[in-house]
Formats: C-alpha cells, structure tokens, sequence
C-alpha cells in the first residue's frame, strides 16, 4: 500500500511467512520474509541503496568538462561516471566548442554510453 511509510507497525499479522517490499523512486527496492510463529513482534531494519547506473562518456576532441544535472564533475572526456538512475540533464563543455546538452535516462545497474562529436565554435 503506496500510503504506508516507513517507519510502520503492522498490527494483528497472522502466524506463517509473510514477504514484503520497501519502495522509494530512486532507491533499490528490498525485499524482506517474516515468519511469525504466534504473537510475538518483530522489528525489520532496512537499508536502501541507491539506485545507480555507469555512464561512459566520450568526445571528439577528448578533454570536455561534464556536468551532471548541473554539478561540475572532476572527470574529463573520456571517462566512466556512477551516477544516479533516472533522467539526468548531461552537459558537456570544452573551450573553443559549442556546449552539448542532452537528457539521458540512467537505468539501475546498466552502463549508458555517450559518444559526441564537438562542433567548433564560429569565428
């Protein structure tokens, strides 16, 4: 039920395995079983790890600066990124170049590759 939050208490959980989930956008989902063997209560802690995927970005020329949703990252072109799954507003900047900007879907546990050739600023 999208309305329970944690923290939560179930009351009045039937004996026997129960098996639940623990959802939050931009987090791994978890998954936890219970068995209840009679009354007794139990506590579960979860921990949620956020949801990430690898970005391998590249340019031609190499050497352009990269912003992730608008934070500059120490990286330059080429390199390998962890970044948060979801949509993500990539930036890519090198002097003497027209700046790139595109939004890019980041997918938990995948590798996106970004290839961009740069186009030379006009005289």
């Amino acid at each position: 039920n999208s309305a329970w939050t944690t923290p939560f208490t179930f009351q009045n959980v039937s004996k026997g395995r129960h098996t639940f989930e623990v959802r939050r956008s931009g987090y791994v989902t978890e998954r936890r079983i219970v068995v209840l063997l009679g009354n007794e209560s139990q506590r579960v802690s979860v921990v949620l790890t956020m949801a990430a995927g690898l970005l391998k970005v590249s340019t031609v020329p190499g050497g352009a600066s990269i912003y992730v949703d608008g934070e500059l990252k120490r990286e330059m072109t080429p390199t390998s990124l962890k970044i948060p799954a979801g949509p993500r507003r990539i930036l890519l900047r090198k002097e003497g170049y027209q700046d790139v900007e595109q939004v890019i879907e980041i997918d938990d546990n995948s590798i996106t590759t970004l290839n961009q050739q740069l186009v030379p600023k006009p005289q």
